[in-house]
């Protein structure tokens, strides 16, 4: 009876490890979407460290972590203001950081040393693939013009996936940084405020689009901020050719049903009628249709000769930056958090194994075919926006455990 008793006792140990290791394979596999509430570290710097300051304008956010993040180019008070937004976001997630983080480096001007780093080295292992494909394709050297540009889509794209270390994130867009162009986004962002410049530049790519923004849209106040810094005219001081762009060919029809023969049948030659009308006329009939407050159009301005398109460009990667900065420092605390446990347990262990995200990088599934011994722990992120956690593999002789 007695050995029956230690044999269900043994049982019923064995069955509650089994469910810690499956409760640790499936912890350690954070995602951009893992729900972290109710959660917030105590101690962030106990496993993580403080800041750390390495140049005049250099800090560590994380000296403790395999997986640095170096802030560059900017000063300890706002350094320290990132890591606090950092901190408090352990409680919402990742996508509540984002935007406050990205507006900070915008006004801060802080970038990260190694997404900047790792930006470079792909666009050069890039730039060195898709030449090889070029030099190796017949199909390059007898195409035409257009054909070649077809082709050079093809060969990027092949290129990208052939980059073996790839963070979590959309890619194409991460790499279309430009530190300069960075720079450029900092200091009118700083000039105009960061909302306001990023409203602009948004709607400036098309500068002969007009915009409506009804009184109540909470973006409303933006576009009128920006008419007064002169980067936006406002109804009526619009050319009338741009608002009628707004309508539709029935819309001038009706608009002007009182004086028409017949209706036009063509867009074009109704706006060429309409403009052809006196002005304050047309202005009368249009307040009947549109409200001419609510539209607003940008005025084209030289920003330090850079393009819109470049400073767009820009500010989605630095977005793409932003999410990688939050995404790596919380896997950094947790990787951190998930090794102080792992290895207060280590006497329940006989190996590490990778727990390998199904749409991770080539660099990372080929450390996930490794098997680790138990006092060689794999420090992870292995990189930049890298997801991987590490799983135990608990003993399978009972009596070891015990």
């Amino acid at each position: 009876m007695t050995e029956f008793i230690i044999f269900i006792v043994v049982i019923f140990l064995y069955a509650l490890f089994k469910g810690f290791n499956k409760k640790s394979s499936h912890s350690t596999q954070p995602l951009l979407e893992t729900d972290y509430s109710g959660y917030k570290p105590i101690n962030v710097s106990t496993l993580i460290g403080d800041i750390e300051k390495t140049d005049e304008l250099s800090f560590v956010l994380n000296p403790k972590c395999h997986q640095k993040l170096t802030l560059i180019g900017t000063d300890y008070d706002s350094v320290k203001k990132i890591r606090n937004i950092l901190e408090e976001h352990f409680n919402e997630g990742i996508y509540y950081a984002e935007k406050e983080l990205t507006q900070t480096l915008l006004t801060t001007g802080a970038e990260c040393k190694e997404i900047k780093e790792y930006i470079q080295e792909s666009i050069d292992k890039i730039a060195t693939i898709f030449e090889g494909l070029k030099s190796k394709s017949i199909e390059w050297k007898n195409a035409g013009e257009k054909d070649k540009i077809d082709l050079e889509i093809e060969f990027k794209t092949k290129a990208m996936s052939e980059l073996q270390i790839k963070p979590y994130a959309k890619l194409e867009r991460l790499l279309l940084y430009k530190s300069d162009v960075f720079k450029v986004l900092v200091k009118y962002c700083n000039k105009f405020g960061v909302d306001n410049f990023i409203t602009y530049i948004t709607h400036a790519e098309d500068i002969n689009k007009v915009s409506a923004v009804s009184a109540d849209d909470p973006e409303r106040k933006h576009y009128e901020e920006l008419e007064k810094l002169g980067l936006f005219k406002r109804g009526s001081n619009i050319e009338l050719k741009f608002i009628l762009k707004l309508l539709k060919m029935k819309d001038i029809n009706e608009l002007y049903k009182d004086i028409l023969d017949k209706p036009f049948t063509r867009k074009n030659e109704a706006d060429e009628f309409a403009l052809s009308q006196n002005k304050e006329n047309l202005l009368l009939r249009l307040g009947k249709i549109l409200s001419l407050r609510e539209l607003f159009q940008a005025i084209p301005i030289n920003i330090d000769n850079v393009s819109i398109e470049n400073l767009n460009n820009t500010l989605s990667s630095t977005r793409e930056i932003s999410k990688l900065i939050i995404l790596t420092f919380i896997h950094c605390f947790y990787s951190a958090h998930h090794k102080a446990s792992n290895l207060e347990n280590k006497h329940i262990y006989k190996e590490w194994q990778i727990d390998f995200i199904e749409d991770g990088c080539g660099y990372c599934k080929n450390k996930s075919k490794n098997i680790y011994d138990i006092n060689n722990y794999p420090e992870t992120p292995f990189h930049i926006g890298c997801r991987c956690g590490v799983r135990p593999i608990i003993k399978e002789n009972l009596e070891d455990i015990l």
